[in-house]
Order: C-alpha cells, then sequence, then structure tokens
C-alpha cells in the first residue's frame, strides 16, 4: 500500500528509525472512532505525520461524546424519534456520568496545519456529526486545511463502497499536492482484523 496505516493507539504513533528516514511517502492517520481526540493529539507531537483522515471521529470533547451517546444509546432509530435540537440540548444540559477531564480535540487542531479529511454519516447515534462539522468549518474558515463529508442517510459505519471513493480522492489530491511524482492509485484490499 502506498500509504502507511498508524494505529490509533499512542505507541503506534512512533515510527521505526527505517520509517522515519525513507521519505519516500508521507505519513498519516487513517483511524476511527476515539481518534478524533487521539490523532490530532499526536499529530501534534509526532512531525512525521502530514496529513489526517478521520473516520466518523467526534470534534467534541470526550464528556459531550458521552453526553450524546447515552440519550442515543446507539440506536439507529434515534434520528426518527429525535432531532438535532433535542440532541444539543443533551449534550449541553445532560449531567455527567463519570468524572473525567474534558479532553477538547480544538486545542490540537489549534496547533496543526497538516491537511486532514473528517467523513461523517449524518445518522451517526455514536459521534454527533452535525455539532463536529459545525466545530470543524470555524478552522477551516480561518485557513486551516481542514474538509469534511457528510454522507446522508449512513451512520457510524460508514459504507467503505460510499466513503473509499471519496478518501482516495482526497487522498491523492492531497498527498500529490506535496509530492514530486503523482501516487498510483493503489488496488483496494479491506482490511480484516
Amino acid at each position: 500500500m502506498w500509504t502507511r496505516r498508524i494505529s490509533s493507539s499512542w505507541p503506534g504513533m512512533h515510527l521505526p528509525r527505517s520509517e522515519r528516514s525513507s521519505g519516500e511517502l508521507p505519513t498519516g492517520a487513517h483511524p476511527s472512532d476515539s481518534s478524533g481526540w487521539i490523532i490530532p493529539l499526536a499529530a501534534v507531537r509526532t512531525p512525521q505525520v502530514k496529513f489526517m483522515i478521520l473516520w466518523s471521529a467526534p470534534l467534541v470533547t470526550t464528556l459531550e461524546q458521552l453526553r450524546f451517546q447515552f440519550p442515543t444509546q446507539s440506536k439507529a432509530e434515534y434520528w426518527e424519534q429525535h432531532t438535532e435540537t433535542e440532541a444539543r440540548e443533551h449534550i449541553r444540559s445532560d449531567p455527567d456520568r463519570y468524572a473525567l477531564v474534558a479532553t477538547d480535540p480544538a486545542d490540537s487542531l489549534r496547533r496543526l496545519n497538516i491537511p486532514g479529511l473528517w467523513l461523517y454519516g449524518s445518522r451517526d447515534v455514536s459521534v454527533p456529526a452535525a455539532l463536529s462539522i459545525e466545530r470543524l468549518e470555524a478552522p477551516a474558515a480561518g485557513g486551516k486545511p481542514f474538509e469534511h463529508v457528510l454522507f446522508p442517510g449512513l451512520g457510524h459505519s460508514l459504507s467503505e463502497v460510499a466513503a473509499l471513493p471519496v478518501l482516495l480522492t482526497w487522498l491523492k489530491k492531497t498527498v500529490t499536492a506535496t509530492q514530486r511524482d503523482p501516487i498510483p492509485t493503489p488496488a483496494f484490499q479491506p482490511f480484516v482484523g
């Protein structure tokens, strides 16, 4: 594969010396879920990371994420019975069930200037997609190279059939812009693990 996929686990961000010095391909990060907090933080601390692709990754604090997820209970029919306004009221005012520090990805995003692509489904019941997009648009409007795509009707587990062509087009455009030679389009082989 012509990109390196880095695990969302913190140790996965430490690249072997041979990988760091090769200079052949830019290193990027492409995990999902809690990576909305981890990947921007890791990219700030790992200058080898030159782009990010975040799949259904929250751009809200960890506590806001939980305030959204508890009422949805990850049930697909949530959006048939509730509105975005109701969901945001839960995020704003529900009591916190855990004594956690509110990790905010915005802190790391302010320090980053690498390209990033966020992919969301409009019917996600695990991540508040509309609020995450809203929070992404502010730094993008300020000149940060951040983009998003919202897939209507899809949930948290985005369809590879829908998302992969968008992801690959963005990746070729973005990574090629930083390279002297065009990057070949890879044959898609889904990860099974």
